[in-house]
């Protein structure tokens, strides 16, 4: 249960960084 749940808020983090760095690329 602990390992799913931090499983999800890692995925969750990769999607966030992903997110903001293409807006940051794209205002550039």
């Amino acid at each position: 249960m602990y390992f799913t749940a931090w499983a999800r808020s890692m995925v969750s983090f990769c999607i966030y960084f992903l997110f903001f760095r293409t807006i940051y690329c794209m205002l550039l």
